[in-house]
């Protein structure tokens, strides 16, 4: 039996997980097998010694399970001067603790008090065990990889911009209208519950405003959403306010407050606020642009208040002026009236490395109203932005080496692009890679696609927006999906979303899409060093469709990429050796992604395996200080069980007991001249007996928690 000294320590895939089991190795003692050895200061202590003092005991047990599944008991019994200490038990996440004072005849999962009138305790879970080898275990984790495909409902039942994620969720605001928020499951495109969700759900006086590039942005960890909207000043509706309102979409969303942008006063009438610009999110803040009065606005998250500095007023800007604004690597560009405006969202001020603002006198350029777009070198790289005909460096000088996307635009003889319809400034590009995606066509249903890899248009675009019945379907802003690598969704006039496979230029996603899950590992013992032992193999086991080209990718446990485990061809049962991955590399929770490089995958199933040891259940105990000692008390120990649930009740499969004689201070056995004991402890001390029990559980997975007090 295997004997471990312990030490203190001070689900959750992604989409879809279907189960966790664990794989048959060698079994080198047959389970089910319990034992249990009690240690004073580290060190083993023979079942019957004697032992007393200030040291640590503790007590080690370990049990394997037998092959199968049912639910599973361990407990423990305290006899002798033995007792439970008050909130010393730890526990595998997801057991249920209970306590008995009546040696187990009931049960309750409350600790009673005082702790030393507690007989037993146990721990209860579900497992799924197939087999288990003495000293470690092989799981297998099994994850289903599922690429969407499809478009959410055409009949939204209003006009929004674009489209925004929280987690499983696709949100859409309604725009140049009053604020009203959707939402849509992503992976089934049935609309959420409570929505569409319209704050204050009256008229015009009290109500919210949303503008033309109405947005969004979902912090995952609060479940708020922050929209850049207007807020009606008076009851005449004649004049609003713009700043953050703040939805709580945790369940039924609600409003959950709104902070002022501005500098106190009014932003104008109502007809102005639907060309106000829009919003950004970048490293923690959201930064908007006030078109009608040349400000930029911000907002600190963390804070949930307006930014130092803000807002920053911008020059060469008339009042209501339709200028074109865009992020750019981490920094807004605004393409004003007289000057190009960059401002840095960190310290909401000019940024800096450069002469900014810049006048178009200065460079002999003109404003257009084409959209500000991100220039890449050939390996996506952002250096820069373009305008109609020219682009620039960040440091705000022209640079004739860089060509403008929108040179797929200019239609011979001219020699500069045609406006396809940019008014207002309401349309957003993309940055995908090196492809740089942006609406064409008079009124503006076609997507083009430059690639900056290759200096010209991206293979098979432009691709048609064709929506019958429907007119003027302006494709306005994409956003690309969270998980799926090319997978882009889009949103546009006719208040339609759909997704698009960004490198085939084909509606739906599947091939050439990603799926990412993560695979959380459970931390199987008191030390968290223990949580992975060896990372074994990584197995498509199963799919479904026709994929020809598939990668795996793995990423740590933040969502960085491992170096050498990125794009790793991945084949029908054919395992990817992972013994040379560590888990100081990956931690406890790595990410995988399953990329489609060619064919069609509707899922995907990997098996996962890693080898670790069995987990512990600890509990501390301390000598009853009501039991006066004068000698050696020689009935103190702690009895484990294992009792294992198969068919209709549960049955003790395996026992263990070590018993010990706890003798008071300086005791002296007859006919000795030294004291019996192991340890001497000062009068009156008490002992700290901390109890390990430790088990092999599987099934959602094992993460141990952590409740102890000291005397």
């Amino acid at each position: 039996m295997l004997r471990r000294i312990p030490a203190w320590c001070g689900s959750v895939i992604g989409a879809v997980v279907l189960s966790i089991l664990a794989t048959a190795p060698a079994v080198a003692s047959a389970p089910p097998d319990a034992g249990v050895t009690i240690y004073v200061d580290g060190t083993p202590v023979a079942t019957g010694a004697s032992i007393s003092g200030s040291g640590d005991i503790t007590a080690v047990m370990n049990a394997y399970l037998s092959p199968g599944g049912g639910a599973r008991d361990l407990s423990m019994a305290f006899t002798g001067p033995l007792k439970y200490k008050a909130g010393s038990i730890i526990a595998p996440e997801g057991a249920t603790i209970e306590w008995s004072t009546d040696s187990g005849a009931s049960w309750v999962n409350i600790e009673p008090t005082p702790a030393t009138s507690i007989t037993n305790v146990r721990a209860r879970r579900a497992a799924v065990v197939d087999g288990s080898t003495i000293g470690s275990v092989d799981f297998k984790r099994t994850i289903s990889f599922s690429p969407q495909t499809g478009d959410l409902p055409a009949a939204q039942g209003g006009d929004g911009w674009d489209v925004f994620f929280g987690g499983d969720k696709a949100y859409a605001v309604y725009h140049h209208e009053y604020t009203t928020i959707d939402c849509f499951s992503r992976l089934t495109a049935q609309r959420c519950a409570g929505y569409p969700f319209r704050p204050l759900n009256v008229n015009r006086f009290g109500a919210y405003y949303s503008f033309q590039s109405s947005s969004g942005w979902v912090d995952t960890t609060t479940n708020r959403l922050y929209t850049w909207a207007g807020k009606y000043a008076d009851t005449s509706g004649l004049y609003a306010d713009a700043g953050i309102l703040c939805i709580d979409v945790s369940s039924t969303p609600g409003e959950c407050g709104f902070t002022s942008l501005s500098t106190g006063s009014v932003v104008g009438r109502p007809q102005y606020l639907a060309h106000l610009g829009p919003q950004f999110y970048v490293n923690g803040r959201i930064v908007t642009v006030d078109r009608n009065n040349a400000k930029v606005g911000c907002f600190d998250v963390a804070a949930v208040a307006k930014c130092a500095n803000s807002p920053y007023a911008f020059a060469g800007a008339a009042q209501n002026s339709d200028v074109p604004a865009g992020l750019v690597d981490g920094k807004l560009i605004i393409a004003a009236d007289s000057d190009i405006v960059c401002v840095d969202p960190a310290t909401m001020a000019p940024c800096t490395g450069g002469a900014w603002p810049v006048t178009y006198a200065s460079i002999g350029k003109s404003f257009d109203r084409f959209p500000i777009a991100p220039h890449a070198d050939a390996s996506g790289v952002i250096d820069g932005f373009c305008r109609a005909a020219y682009c620039m460096n960040m440091n705000g000088v022209v640079d004739q080496s860089m060509v403008s996307p929108y040179s797929l635009l200019i239609t011979a003889p001219s020699t500069t692009p045609s406006d396809p319809g940019y008014g207002n400034g309401v349309v957003r590009v993309q940055l995908h890679g090196t492809r740089l995606l942006f609406p064409k066509g008079n009124v503006l249903e076609v997507i083009d696609c430059y690639d900056y890899a290759t200096a010209g248009r991206c293979a098979n675009y432009p691709m048609t927006l064709t929506v019958p019945g429907v007119w003027n379907p302006y494709v306005y802003a994409f956003n690309p999906d969270p998980v799926q690598a090319n997978c882009m969704w889009m949103n546009n006039n006719a208040g339609i979303i759909k997704r698009f496979n960004v490198v085939d230029a084909t509606w739906g996603c599947s091939a050439g899409a990603a799926s990412t899950e993560v695979a959380q590992t459970p931390r199987m013992t008191c030390a968290a060093a223990d949580t992975i032992k060896t990372w074994k193999t990584a197995t498509l086991s199963t799919v479904a469709g026709t994929p020809g080209q598939m990668t795996l990718s793995i990423n740590d446990s933040q969502g960085n990429a491992i170096s050498g485990w990125q794009g790793i061809a991945l084949g029908l049962n054919s395992p990817i050796d992972l013994s040379t991955l560590t888990f100081a590399q990956t931690g406890a929770n790595p990410s995988f992604t399953l990329t489609v490089v060619s064919g069609e995958l509707l899922t995907g199933v990997v098996d996962v395996v890693y080898s670790t040891t069995a987990a512990e259940l600890c509990v501390g105990l301390e000598i009853d200080p009501e039991v006066p000692l004068t000698e050696c008390s020689t009935n103190s120990g702690v009895n484990a069980t294992l009792d294992e649930f198969a068919g209709t009740a549960y049955a003790t499969t395996a026992t263990s007991a070590s018993g010990v004689n706890v003798c008071a201070a300086g005791y002296v056995q007859p006919g000795t001249s030294a004291p019996n004991v192991t340890n001497l402890p000062s009068t009156g001390s008490n002992v700290n007996v901390l109890v390990l029990v430790a088990f092999l559980v599987m099934g959602a997975g094992v993460v141990l928690k952590k409740s102890r007090r000291t005397s």
